[in-house]
């Protein structure tokens, strides 16, 4: 039966790439693709890991602001959502799976003392530090919260795994929260609410492969619009309507792609050389700017320059965009944009590969990446690679030296056992 749906909704969104808004408007395409698609998830199947990620992106980024936009704009989008699935089902097909099993013995220094006392202090610190040292895009700045806290994530993980019961688990996970809502209620800004969403579910998805527990996806159909609503409410109060619930922030990305697939917004024929740039912040985006003189823009600033009139805007200079992730593909490659796609989602399994193998068996860096794709799906590839490295290096290179230390140690006490046997 899961291929049939497959078929149907592969079906439908072919036919949505050769016909008209109209048309597509008229037989309702917008409505059979969601069925369809939700249909192939099977609402009593278990949901978990990255299919959890996938789940709750598709709803919230793309599900509620492309029904929006049908209701308020009269716009079918069923030819832009069917690149998404392609891509996320090819994503999906090539990645890794998670770890579920316990990796390291108990006898590792994590189940001690002094692993707890670690994990609390850099816990402590990410909740206390940005009272002691402002945040900015700076080394400094990072080191009052997102590198403790990144790490903090690794302790968490094994303190989890080591733990003797789901109880125990439970208990330690809401003293995480607990620091956690510490730094939220004094230094979020209400801004970057995908970012809020990373540091939100990465506990929660650790505890969970950890525990083996999983969602049946009506469960989660039911609670993402719920976590929409906190998180828009979270920024506009009183201004929050039902358009701004559903677009705005969380669904512009879909209207601006709209915009750039169906007018003339292509990059004055310098696609590639913007291509090129976009790349390079894939990977660069996090690199400090006074190193790198002729550091490229990122797409979300000057996209405005070239679809808008920014003087009209009341933010001014200070305004970006996101533009989505096949939004900017075609802003800067115009028809050739699937090409651009192609690349970025190898260079992305390719990616995922390195951190998987640089893991040493922590679940960790990988739920990382996949957390932050939620960024590269809404925003392209410049915030991507301006979010996910900033948490993502302290935490490969801290399990690289984790991983070196902790062998040297048990290759030590084998060595110890060897002597003494033959003493």
């Amino acid at each position: 039966m899961n291929y049939f749906f497959t078929f149907s909704l592969y079906s439908i969104g072919i036919l949505s790439l050769f016909v008209e808004n109209s048309t597509r408007l008229n037989f309702n395409l917008l409505f059979y693709f969601w069925i369809f698609q939700f249909l192939r998830f099977g609402f009593f199947r278990e949901i978990k890991n990255q299919n959890l990620i996938f789940y709750i992106i598709l709803i919230m980024l793309y599900l509620i602001p492309s029904l929006a936009i049908r209701y308020y704009y009269a716009k079918d989008l069923t030819n832009i959502l069917f690149l998404l699935i392609i891509f996320m089902d090819i994503l999906k097909i090539f990645s890794t799976k998670y770890f579920n099993k316990k990796i390291y013995y108990k006898s590792s220094y994590v189940n001690n003392v002094l692993g707890y006392l670690i994990y609390f202090l850099l816990i402590s610190w990410s909740s206390i530090g940005p009272f002691l040292i402002p945040q900015s895009n700076s080394i400094l700045g990072m080191l009052s919260f997102m590198f403790p806290h990144a790490i903090a994530l690794i302790y968490l993980e094994k303190i989890i795994q080591n733990s003797k019961s789901t109880l125990d688990s439970t208990l330690v996970l809401m003293l995480h929260f607990i620091f956690m809502s510490i730094y939220f209620n004094n230094h979020w800004s209400g801004h970057g609410r995908i970012v809020l969403g990373f540091f939100i579910l990465a506990p929660i998805l650790i505890y969970m492969i950890t525990n083996k527990i999983s969602f049946r996806p009506w469960v989660v159909l039911t609670i993402t619009p719920l976590a929409l609503f906190i998180l828009q409410f979270s920024r506009f109060n009183d201004s929050l309507n039902l358009e701004t619930l559903f677009l705005s922030s969380a669904g512009y990305h879909l209207v601006l792609t709209e915009l750039v697939s169906t007018k003339d917004f292509f990059f004055d024929g310098q696609g590639f050389q913007a291509f090129i740039d976009q790349y390079m912040l894939l990977f660069l985006s996090w690199f400090p700017r006074e190193f790198w003189e002729l550091k490229p823009e990122g797409i979300g600033h000057w996209s405005v320059d070239v679809m808008f009139d920014r003087s009209t805007i009341l933010s001014g200079e200070a305004y970006s965009q996101s533009m989505g992730f096949i939004g900017e593909q075609i802003l800067m490659l115009g028809d050739y944009y699937i090409f651009g796609l192609i690349i970025v989602l190898i260079s992305i399994i390719i990616l995922r590969k390195i951190v998987i193998y640089f893991s040493y068996g922590s679940n960790v860096p990988a739920l990382i990446f996949d957390l932050n794709l939620m960024s590269y799906f809404w925003g392209g590839m410049a915030l991507f690679g301006s979010r996910v490295w900033f948490i993502l290096i302290p935490v490969l290179v801290f399990n690289y030296i984790r991983h070196s230390i902790l062998n040297n140690y048990l290759a030590g006490y084998q060595y110890k056992k060897i002597l003494k046997k033959k003493v």
